[in-house]
């Protein structure tokens, strides 16, 4: 909402996913609380083919102000079919934003804002739940492992 974006599209995940779920969810709030209209969404299934193909349907005449994916890799699939769009690696059309924080963000070819999360704080929650798996009783909170924003170019 800072970078003026006031119409937004989301290219979503597995919708058999609860944790997918519930990132939509986040996401249809914070632009609902920052003044966003969500104009368009696009099923994926995380993969960069289906951020490809969501590129012909966010990104024609009508094109939203950002682009927000729910997978690194469907933004990354995105960027190359609209390379042009982001001369220098930066928007001219639109903004594109990913999810997970890949390690290829961190390079030229990708520079994708992104949300993504502190993987060793991950890995220590997955080692202490094969370790002690008696501390785990379902219907318990889940375990949350907190997220960063990292702005790169595409932003």
């Amino acid at each position: 909402a800072g970078k003026g974006v006031k119409r937004a599209g989301l290219v979503t995940g597995r919708s058999s996913s609860p944790m997918e779920q519930a990132r939509i969810g986040f996401y249809r709030q914070a632009f609902a609380g920052n003044g966003i209209e969500l104009v368009r969404t696009v099923q994926g299934d995380y993969s960069y083919e289906s951020g490809h193909a969501a590129a012909a349907e966010l990104t024609g005449a009508d094109c939203p102000d950002a682009v927000f994916c729910t997978s690194d890799a469907m933004a990354m699939g995105i960027l190359d079919v609209c390379r042009a769009d982001f001369p220098g690696n930066r928007p001219t059309r639109f903004r594109l934003y990913g999810f997970d924080n890949l390690s290829l963000t961190d390079f030229d070819a990708y520079p994708i804002s992104s949300i993504g999360y502190d993987k060793g704080a991950y890995v220590e929650h997955i080692v202490d739940f094969i370790a002690n798996p008696g501390d785990f009783h379902p219907g318990q909170p889940p375990v949350i492992v907190p997220t960063t924003y990292f702005p790169r170019l595409t932003a």
